[in-house]
């Protein structure tokens, strides 16, 4: 297995600067970037090849844009989503593409960000012609189902990639979404796992604290901290044997109030925790 991958939502409103001093202190030597983290960038004076420099001499790689919205035929925020949200999500394909490649990234995750009607072989016909120009600029491509969105789960997303049929498309899979959704832990065993691109941990109590979707952008805890299965998890995963970049990923209010050092030191030794429990337990 590579090393560990410090996704974004980790430390999503620190500098950047502090973010990659949270990789150091956690032992990172990966990390994500959402596209708004390019736009915030520029809109505060440092040009993309600043921030590429700045990680390439962390000795951080950028290894996944995520995440990407508009690949569904149809791309309409309902009347609940926020202006903020829209701002996140709102970059067309080519903007990604090209981010992927400035950044030295291979993998765009993906989602279906507002609760839009999903049909499943539409889906994976859009899937399927995302895969293909993607396997042309040599990227490959991941679905992350989420609970709050018409790609809420294992089923559905797996349903869509297995559709789609192509090498360089498969998945993002991320703990919290797949308890707080139900966990399919017997479909997960029999997703191939060169086809699990992406792994992102986090944890929390057995039953919600509040609304899903508030609870995910604001309560997440730590690996290890909470009572999700995440041995279960992993292990079913079979990321000892597949291709996936794993790492941390939480959205805590809480957690984002600590020094950025601190924050990134518990998160590695948390996360490499979890990850030998699952590879020693029988």
């Amino acid at each position: 297995m590579s090393g560990l991958l410090l996704w974004a939502g980790c430390v999503r409103d620190y500098s950047f600067e502090d973010r990659v001093r949270a990789a150091h202190a956690g032992g990172f030597d990966q990390t994500s970037l959402f596209p708004a983290d390019v736009r915030r960038a520029e809109r505060d004076g440092m040009t993309r090849g600043e921030l590429r420099e700045l990680f390439r001499a962390a000795g951080v790689s950028v290894e996944v844009i995520d995440p990407y919205t508009k690949w569904l035929p149809t791309w309409n925020p309902g009347p609940d989503i926020t202006a903020e949200e829209i701002s996140f999500a709102d970059f067309d394909e080519r903007t990604i593409f090209d981010m992927a490649h400035f950044f030295g990234a291979g993998v765009i995750s993906l989602n279906e960000f507002f609760g839009e009607r999903v049909e499943i072989e539409a889906a994976a016909a859009c899937f399927a012609s995302l895969c293909d120009r993607a396997a042309t600029e040599d990227l490959r491509v991941a679905l992350e189902p989420m609970p709050f969105s018409d790609v809420c789960d294992l089923t559905t997303a797996w349903a869509i990639v297995e559709h789609a049929d192509r090498d360089n498309g498969g998945l993002t899979l991320d703990a919290w979404h797949f308890y707080r959704r139900g966990a399919e832990l017997d479909l997960l065993r029999t997703v191939p796992s060169e086809l699990i691109f992406s792994i992102q941990l986090n944890d929390a109590p057995l039953l919600p604290d509040g609304p899903v979707k508030e609870e995910s952008m604001h309560r997440r805890l730590i690996p290890g901290a909470g009572e999700l299965d995440l041995t279960s998890f992993i292990q079913a995963t079979g990321f000892a044997d597949g291709p996936a970049l794993i790492g941390p990923e939480i959205f805590s209010d809480v957690e984002w109030r600590r020094p950025a050092e601190e924050l990134g030191r518990e998160l590695g030794a948390a996360t490499r925790e979890v990850l030998a429990a699952a590879a020693h337990s029988t």
